[in-house]
């Protein structure tokens, strides 16, 4: 809305270019391999989707005891997860009339 400031992890501000600006979920695509060098990404999707853990260490724990401290392995798991439940709103084809 106008005069809303974004909060300071989203500095981007974006406003539709039209009332009618269709507007998409973004989300980080499981079964991509980040790693691959054959894989074209951006470093925002790097930075927003991290690589998917590989060996059992990286699993995050389930114990659910708050003064646990998860190792560095696991902490690659459970930036994963969180990354396969976040989801960003983006403009669809396009942020002005001219590249939809």
């Amino acid at each position: 809305s106008e005069g809303v400031a974004c909060p300071d992890e989203f500095p981007n501000m974006w406003q539709r270019a039209t009332a009618d600006t269709p507007i998409c979920i973004g989300r980080c695509d499981p079964f991509l391999d980040v790693d691959d060098p054959s894989v074209k990404l951006s470093p925002a999707y790097r930075s927003l989707c991290p690589r998917r853990y590989t060996i059992p260490e990286e699993l995050p724990s389930r114990c659910d005891d708050p003064a646990r401290v998860p190792t560095a392995a696991e902490q690659v798991g459970i930036d994963y997860v969180a990354a396969m439940q976040a989801w960003y709103t983006v403009p669809c084809a396009g942020s002005t009339p001219a590249s939809a």
